[in-house]
């Protein structure tokens, strides 16, 4: 697949899932999401990415790798101690991600 394909994808991806997530405010009628229907649309998300997301953690390439395991844990426990601490979803994600990048990068 090419660049542009793999962008549709996302795109496609999580137009379609938000769309799902946003049926129930639509259907009854609500159209301004509260404080509370905010944090459920956030929470949902977050749990649908946590179950694609908790497989690829364990396993690289369908096996058990533990240096990959080192790398993933390491860069998701400092995500994790960043976002309870600024409330940044963006900063946790990406510095995880850069982190684990990083750690890819050094150990070849």
């Amino acid at each position: 697949m090419s660049l542009s394909d793999w962008i549709l994808v996302a795109l496609g991806a999580g137009a379609g899932t938000y769309m799902l997530r946003a049926v129930p405010f639509v259907m009854a009628g609500r159209y301004e999401i509260s404080g509370r229907g905010l944090k459920f649309l956030t929470y949902t998300s977050l749990a649908f990415f946590a179950g694609i997301v908790s497989k690829n953690l364990i396993m690289w390439k369908g096996e058990f790798d533990p240096l990959e395991l080192g790398v993933k844990l390491t860069a998701l426990v400092v995500a994790l101690g960043l976002y309870s601490r600024y409330k940044s979803i963006l900063l946790s994600l990406f510095t995880g991600v850069a982190l684990a990048v990083a750690f890819k990068a050094i150990s070849g």
